[in-house]
């Protein structure tokens, strides 16, 4: 692939758009289920599945930009996949984190 080709790639909205939504949905899952067991459901818990379901989007974006746009082959696509999962894992966990110390429910 050329320097052109890569350059005139387009966005695919639709793709973008799962990517991000799946991810969301993920980070929701997992943040109710860890508010279940260890906090108490308050009517401030919105705040907490907001937030990192905006979290989640953003890392499904980015696993979009990584993984599909720029096409990695062989090891890179196992390197960008753990990465963006990492990426991930921390938004999902600092988001967690801040929203849970606004409402209270973190120390």
């Amino acid at each position: 692939m050329t320097l052109q080709d890569q350059l005139n790639h387009k966005f695919e909205s639709g793709l973008l758009f799962k990517r991000g939504l799946s991810a969301a949905g993920i980070a929701i899952l997992i943040a109710s289920v860890l508010i279940m067991i260890f906090g108490n459901e308050g009517n401030l818990v919105w705040i907490a599945l907001t937030t990192t379901a905006i979290a989640g989007f953003g890392a499904g974006i980015f696993y979009y930009l990584l993984n599909d746009f720029l096409q990695p082959n062989g090891l890179k696509n196992v390197l960008a996949k753990i990465f963006s999962l990492l990426v991930f894992a921390a938004s999902f966990w600092l988001a967690l984190i801040f929203a849970l110390a606004q409402v209270g429910l973190w120390d």
